[in-house]
């Protein structure tokens, strides 16, 4: 199945109790990610530092999480069981230029894709 897929982010909803990715992560990327997914009638993941591939409609609660190159490989570990259960053939990557902020991510998707032989292409948003 092809999805497509952003990175979360620093901006989140603070809301109390859990609520979906798509309503906790609230910058204006995620907002243009998720119009691109519907308008591509693509369902959307996140790669979250804390949980990993997760769907727009898993419910999270509030955190506030750098990911850290110490934390990479055990999240690919979980992102790759994650992307074998979703059954994913085609991930479109949806982000910011790479920068030093976004290395990690884009990391981990090139490991779990290579890992599994899953087409990635990604898209650089300019805002």
């Amino acid at each position: 199945m092809i999805y497509a897929c952003t990175n979360c982010g620093r901006e989140k909803s603070t809301l109390t109790g859990s609520i979906s990715a798509k309503e906790r992560y609230i910058s204006e990327r995620v907002k243009k990610v998720i119009a691109l997914s519907n308008q591509k009638r693509l369902p959307l993941l996140f790669i979250s530092g804390k949980y990993g591939l997760i769907s727009a409609d898993t419910k999270i609660p509030y955190y506030n999480l750098r990911l850290e190159e110490s934390s990479v490989s055990t999240l690919v570990k979980l992102a790759i069981k994650q992307a074998k259960d979703l059954k994913i053939s085609k991930l479109i990557f949806y982000a910011k230029p790479k920068d030093d902020k976004l290395k990690l991510y884009y990391d981990v998707i090139e490991k779990v894709c290579s890992n599994l032989g899953i087409k990635v292409d990604f898209v650089t948003l300019i805002e």
